[in-house]
């Protein structure tokens, strides 16, 4: 498909595999106790780039404290912390902890395991093509 074929229904498509894929997310956290907003941020945090809290807003497109109760949550169950930045101690970072790490494991390998639904209508070789995909629009996204 080029993209001079790409369509309303295109967007239609993605807008609801983003909606199914949201949804499995949001119950692979509630089998772990994590709010839908909490799985979703535990799964967007890294041990390599810390984010900031003004980055995870503007990411979220919510304000400043719908993130601190989100963040909150998490630090309450010891799954991430927040850190002055060195350069800016103004500036807090989110940094996921041991824990954290390993819960975030959980829930990938549950949406790996649901995979097998979610991706059905695909053959192996369609799904290796998704998958290079993905990885190839990821690798160059900024945020």
């Amino acid at each position: 498909m080029t993209r001079a074929l790409i369509t309303d229904q295109f967007y239609l498509d993605l807008t609801h595999i983003f909606f199914d894929l949201k949804s499995q997310i949001v119950s692979a956290g509630l089998a772990h106790d994590l709010a839908g907003m909490q799985a979703l941020t535990l799964l967007r945090l890294n041990d390599l780039s810390p984010q900031s809290m003004k980055d995870l807003c503007n990411l979220l497109h919510c304000d400043a404290s719908n993130v601190t109760g989100i963040i909150d949550g998490l630090e309450q169950k010891g799954l991430v912390e927040r850190r002055s930045d060195p350069r800016d101690r103004r500036v807090k970072t989110l940094h996921i902890l041991p824990a954290g790490k390993q819960l975030q494991q959980q829930i990938l390998s549950q949406l790996v395991h649901d995979s097998k639904t979610f991706l059905g209508p695909l053959s192996d070789e369609q799904t290796q093509q998704l998958a290079a995909i993905i990885q190839t629009l990821t690798a160059n996204r900024t945020t």
